[in-house]
């Protein structure tokens, strides 16, 4: 279950009044509050689907199957049951429409992969739109690239935003081989909880 001063935090901002409506909240985020079971990945679960999908946990509680709809210009755009988007570049989340709170990435090819395993260390602005409230920041962006085996590109991006104190660490972790995404652990909205996504592809 969330903390409940998570819990508190995140009624706060949904609303203006005393009370909250449930059904004004996107799905995901209503399920987070609430809570939901996890989904739990097997062999069969993967071999029963048709196309490749992603497994996303928006904090502790609320856990959705969004299945890869297309992919335009190297973005993976991954829908839910309940129609919310996820975009995805390099498995970094750079844009999500259908939750409360949207945001948008709008130089993310700042994170191509090629040119990060150039170096060891990458540092670059990020900019950033973030929906309810609607503000347009730039973030400080710092990664660091790690390689714990043969097999695995371990990404760490710490960003420090200008404007406001929101400083957070995401995590990336990439198959060396295909170059796909494995897992990632993201925050990408100030008001939601973290993201974790895995990957698996068809």
């Amino acid at each position: 279950m969330i903390k409940p001063v998570k819990i508190f935090s995140i009624l706060l901002f949904f609303s203006s009044c005393s009370a909250v409506s449930y059904s004004e909240l996107g799905p995901l985020v209503k399920t987070a509050v609430l809570g939901s079971p996890d989904i739990e990945i097997s062999q069969d679960y993967v071999a029963d689907k048709e196309y490749s999908f992603a497994r996303m946990r928006l904090g502790r509680s609320a856990t959705a199957i969004l299945t890869l709809s297309r992919i335009e210009n190297d973005i993976f755009i991954w829908v839910s049951g309940n129609n919310e988007k996820i975009y995805t570049y390099n498995g970094k989340v750079i844009k999500i429409d259908g939750l409360i709170h949207n945001f948008e990435s709008y130089n993310y090819k700042l994170f191509d992969l090629q040119s990060l395993l150039n170096k060891e260390i990458h540092s670059y602005e990020m900019d950033i739109f973030f929906t309810n409230p609607d503000a347009f920041v730039s973030q400080a962006v710092s990664l660091e690239i790690q390689r714990p085996n043969n097999e695995t590109l371990h990404i760490i991006e710490n960003i420090n935003t200008n404007g406001f104190r929101w400083k957070v660490t995401n995590e990336y972790w990439i198959d060396s081989n295909s170059r796909l995404p494995v897992k990632s652990h993201q925050h990408i909205h100030p008001h939601l909880p973290k993201i974790e996504i895995d990957y698996y592809f068809k």
